[in-house]
């Protein structure tokens, strides 16, 4: 989605004197000594477009964040800005652009996943001897059920998730196979494949892995399922290492993490449970 912020002209003049006077800081002014020069000779000796870009910087995230608590968005990449109107007088105006968390429509996705685990247990005759058939791991189970998961609910993922997922994908495998003294191409040769074909794979795995991280929440939404901050603070007094535990009592994302853990746990000990 796409939405306007305007940032009210008074904001702008905060924002962009604070900017001046930190650059004036740093400036040499010939006839004056570094960081003594006034403002406007300072201002008049540079491009306003250098200014402009720590202005937008410092307005741009408290007007994003109070928008999105205003209208209740939870995106789930980051935003898109571009940059409509932006002058010495008047309110600046920005586009931006999001994604927010994709709905999923989980289906019957319950009698799926029984049907395919019980399957699972029959035995047919070209298994061999039953008494020597042995009973579905765990992680084949697992398999089942996310196979079960991908087929039965529905689910569109955003774009730029899957194109950020295989950046980051490309990046890591980039750094291993440069140590090896290799491109990208040659790796992907060595695979009997292109380096489009490659990442038209990684883009495929990315989408699927995705799609199970959107339909976990979902069910976990769905059961009731999810890590309560009293369970996180459980957690997180359990471990031993005093200064790790004071790091992650002061880091937000660290406990978010913590939580997101709990719940998958939860949830893939639900789906599995589904079977018994």
């Amino acid at each position: 989605m796409k939405f306007n912020l305007i940032i009210p002209e008074k904001t702008v003049a905060l924002a962009y004197r604070q900017v001046l006077q930190q650059a004036a800081a740093t400036t040499t002014i010939k006839g004056f000594r570094q960081g003594k020069a006034p403002l406007k000779v300072v201002e008049a000796s540079l491009d306003r477009s250098q200014l402009y870009q720590p202005v937008l910087r410092q307005v741009i995230p408290l007007a994003y964040l109070a928008y999105l608590k205003k209208h209740q968005l939870k995106p789930v990449t980051s935003p898109k800005v571009t940059v409509k109107t932006a002058q010495a007088k008047g309110d600046w105006e920005l586009e931006v652009e999001i994604y927010e968390k994709p709905q999923v429509e989980l289906g019957a996705y319950q009698s799926a996943v029984k049907g395919a685990l019980a399957k699972n247990k029959i035995w047919t005759p070209n298994q061999g001897d039953p008494k020597t058939k042995k009973a579905p791991s765990d992680s084949d189970k697992l398999n089942t059920i996310i196979e079960v998961l991908l087929s039965t609910a529905q689910v569109k993922i955003p774009p730029p998730l899957i194109d950020d997922a295989v950046e980051q994908r490309l990046s890591n495998l980039l750094y291993q196979i440069d140590k090896l003294g290799l491109n990208f191409d040659s790796y992907a040769a060595s695979l009997n494949q292109t380096p489009d074909s490659l990442k038209a794979e990684y883009a495929k795995e990315a989408e699927s892995s995705l799609k199970i991280e959107f339909i976990f929440d979902a069910i976990a939404q769905a059961e009731k399922l999810t890590a309560s901050p009293t369970e996180v603070n459980q957690f997180i007094t359990k471990i031993d290492n005093p200064q790790v535990k004071a790091s992650v009592q002061k880091d937000t994302q660290k406990q978010a993490q913590i939580a997101a853990a709990i719940t998958k746990r939860r949830v893939t000990d639900y789906l599995m449970n589904l079977g018994s």
